[in-house]
């Protein structure tokens, strides 16, 4: 469901701290079937990278219709 003037956004927390690279591909994590839901029904998906409890890292896969094959530089940034 759509609701004017609002945003929607996907947060996920990788605890394993595998997916901190900029070369990581979103659609590793996601599974196939979600893909086309992820780019048509959702702004903004971002995955915050953790390890040993503390966050480390937020990656933006994703802001309105730009969605990120590889994170840019710009998009990455860092809680240490």
């Amino acid at each position: 469901m759509i609701v004017a003037g609002f945003a929607t956004a996907f947060l996920l927390e990788d605890i394993s701290s595998v997916h901190c690279d900029s070369g990581d591909h979103w659609s590793d994590l996601i599974p196939n079937q979600y893909h086309l839901k992820f780019q048509l029904n959702i702004d903004y998906v971002v995955i915050f990278v953790s390890h040993e409890d503390k966050m480390i890292v937020g990656n933006v896969w994703k802001e309105k219709s730009q969605l990120y094959s590889e994170i840019p530089d710009n998009r990455r940034f860092s809680f240490r």
